[in-house]
């Protein structure tokens, strides 16, 4: 028997005790794996990740590159309005993500 839950937007299962969370399939951009890792900022030395949707990863990296820190992104899957949660000065910035279908 599988458990299912979800975790950042994707549902997950519950399988021969550990979560199998790289069987996904985003609506949006159709990538079997859409969680991926990338350093925030890419030259920095002491190689922070976060695991970003495939289809936000290049515009996301972008940002982190030039200082700015994301927190929470999604590309909304297909279903929901994509979101890019931004950090400066102790406030957050929502960027809401233009729906493809609109």
């Amino acid at each position: 028997m599988a458990i299912t839950s979800h975790s950042k937007g994707h549902e997950i299962k519950y399988v021969n005790g550990e979560w199998e969370k790289d069987l996904v399939t985003c609506k949006k951009c159709g990538k079997k794996n859409v969680l991926v890792n990338l350093c925030t900022p890419r030259h920095c030395s002491n190689l922070n990740t976060a695991k970003v949707d495939a289809c936000i990863a290049p515009l996301i990296q972008i940002l982190n590159d030039f200082g700015v820190k994301t927190r929470n992104c999604c590309c909304g899957h297909g279903e929901y309005q994509g979101i890019i949660i931004i950090e400066q000065d102790n406030e957050r910035i929502d960027l809401k993500l233009k729906n493809d279908n609109s």
